[in-house]
C-alpha cells in the first residue's frame, strides 16, 4: 500500500508506526507533521528507511481564540492537501488535526477518491463548545455548535475510524457513525525510545535534581489541566527541603506557573521549557513520581498519552483524573501508581508523600508500569493490527 499518515502533533508513537509500516511491513509510507512538532524537532529519528519519507508543513497556526485561527488552520490543511495531491497515496490517515485542518484534508481525499481514515485521539467539538461557552456565553455556544456539527459530519464521512478508547463510542453512536467503520486500537509509547534510566543521570545533575525527591509533570499544559494543583503541591512541600515539584512544559500555562511560583516564593518549584525529545528518558528518570492531571469534563474527549510514556520510564505514577478515563484505567489495571478523582487536593498531597516515603511500594508501582509497557507496546504487533485495519478499509 501507499499510505500517507498525517499527525499534526508529530507524536513519537505515530512516527514510529510510520517507519515500521515501511521497514517491517514493506509499505510505502509518507509521514506528514507540523514544523514544531515532536517528530520534526528530533535530531535522531532514523533516516534512509526504504519506502519511508518525512514531510514537514511550515504553516503556523494561530493560538488561542484569535479570529485568524480558523483561517490558519485551513491554510495548514491546504498544505497537507498539496502534499496528498503530489504524492498520490491510496489511503490517508489523519490524527490530532484541528477541525478546520481535518475538514480540508478530508475534502481533498474525497475529491480524489482517496480512502480517508480518521484516527480519533480527541473529540474537539465538545471541548470547543465547553471552552467557548465559558468564555463567550451564547456566542461561544453557537461557535461550538458549528464545530461540533462539522466534526460529527467528518466522523460520519470517513471511510474508517481508528478510535483510541471505547469511551468515545457512545458519542460516536449519537453522531450516527456506522459501528462497522470503527476499530478500537489503544495508543502506545515507543518503548525502545524511552529506556529506563537511573535517576543519577547527566540531565538530573545539570538541574540539581539528582539528590532531591522529585514530583514531575512533563508534557503539554492547556485548558484540560488544572495547574493550580501544582502550586498546591509545591506549597504543601515548601518546608521539605529535599522535595521538588518539577514542571517540564512550554507555552502560556507554563509561563503562568513560573510567575505564580515566583510570586508565592515557591523555591521548591522548578519550571523548565520542553526538552529535546532525545533527552526525554533522562528527564523522566530524574523523577521519583510522575504526575498527570485532567479536568472531569475533559475526560469525555481526551486520553492523556503522556501517561503511556511515563509507564515506559519505570517510575511510580500519580494521577488526578476521572477513574473511567482510559489512562486511569490502565494505571489501575497494572497497579502502576495512585489514581485520584479530581477535587481531592488534600488526598493528592497525601498520596505524593506516601509514594515518596514508601520506597518499596513506589518501586513496585514503577516495575509494574514498565512491565505493562514491555507487554503491550510491541510495535511489530501494533503495526500488524494497524495494517489489517488499513487493508480492510482499502478493499
Amino acid at each position: 500500500m501507499h499510505i500517507l499518515i498525517h499527525d499534526f502533533g508529530g507524536y513519537p508513537f505515530s512516527a514510529q508506526l510510520a517507519r515500521n509500516l515501511a521497514l517491517k511491513n514493506g509499505h510505502r509510507v509518507a509521514y506528514v507533521c507540523a514544523q514544531d512538532s515532536f517528530a520534526a524537532c528530533t535530531t535522531e529519528a532514523p533516516q534512509n528507511i526504504p519506502g519511508f519519507s518525512m514531510h514537514i508543513i511550515s504553516q503556523k497556526i494561530e493560538k488561542g481564540t484569535s479570529l485568524r485561527r480558523p483561517f490558519s488552520e485551513a491554510a495548514f490543511g491546504r498544505q497537507v492537501s498539496a502534499k496528498i495531491t503530489e504524492l498520490k497515496p491510496e489511503i490517508v490517515v489523519s490524527a490530532n488535526a484541528p477541525l478546520e485542518t481535518q475538514n480540508v484534508i478530508l475534502n481533498c481525499c474525497r475529491s480524489r477518491s482517496i480512502r480517508f481514515v480518521y484516527w480519533l485521539q480527541d473529540l474537539h467539538g465538545p471541548a470547543i463548545t465547553s471552552i467557548l461557552k465559558a468564555k463567550l456565553g451564547i456566542a461561544g455556544s453557537l461557535i461550538g455548535w458549528h464545530y461540533a456539527r462539522m466534526e460529527k459530519r467528518m466522523l460520519r464521512d470517513s471511510n474508517a475510524m481508528i478510535v483510541i478508547a471505547d469511551n468515545f463510542c457512545p458519542y460516536l453512536d449519537a453522531c450516527g457513525v456506522d459501528r462497522s467503520k470503527i476499530s478500537i486500537l489503544r495508543n502506545w509509547a515507543p518503548l525502545e525510545e524511552t529506556p529506563r534510566f537511573e535517576k543519577n543521570n547527566a540531565w538530573a545533575i545539570q538541574h540539581g535534581l539528582d539528590k532531591k525527591r522529585v514530583l514531575m509533570y512533563a508534557g503539554t499544559l492547556g485548558y484540560k489541566h488544572n495547574t493550580s494543583l501544582f502550586i498546591g503541591l509545591a506549597s504543601a512541600f515548601r518546608n521539605d527541603n529535599d522535595i521538588v515539584v518539577a514542571i517540564v512544559s512550554s507555552g502560556k500555562k507554563a509561563d503562568e506557573l513560573k510567575a505564580a511560583a515566583e510570586a508565592n516564593g515557591l523555591k521548591n518549584m522548578l519550571v523548565l521549557p520542553r526538552q529535546p525529545y532525545e533527552q526525554l528518558p533522562c528527564v523522566l528518570a530524574s523523577a521519583d513520581v510522575l504526575l498527570s492531571v485532567l479536568e472531569p469534563d475533559a475526560s469525555v474527549y481526551s486520553v492523556p498519552s503522556k501517561v503511556l510514556t511515563y509507564l515506559c520510564a519505570g517510575r511510580a505514577l500519580l494521577l488526578m483524573m476521572p477513574i473511567d478515563n482510559l489512562s486511569a484505567r490502565i494505571v489501575r489495571e497494572c497497579a502502576a501508581g495512585v489514581v485520584l478523582e479530581p477535587g481531592k487536593e488534600d488526598a493528592l498531597v497525601a498520596a505524593a508523600r506516601q509514594l515518596f516515603n514508601d520506597r518499596d511500594t513506589a518501586r513496585q508501582c514503577a516495575d509494574n508500569g514498565r512491565k505493562y509497557a514491555e507487554t503491550h507496546f510491541d510495535i511489530t504487533t501494533i503495526s500488524g493490527q494497524f495494517e489489517k485495519i488499513l487493508l480492510e478499509c482499502k478493499s
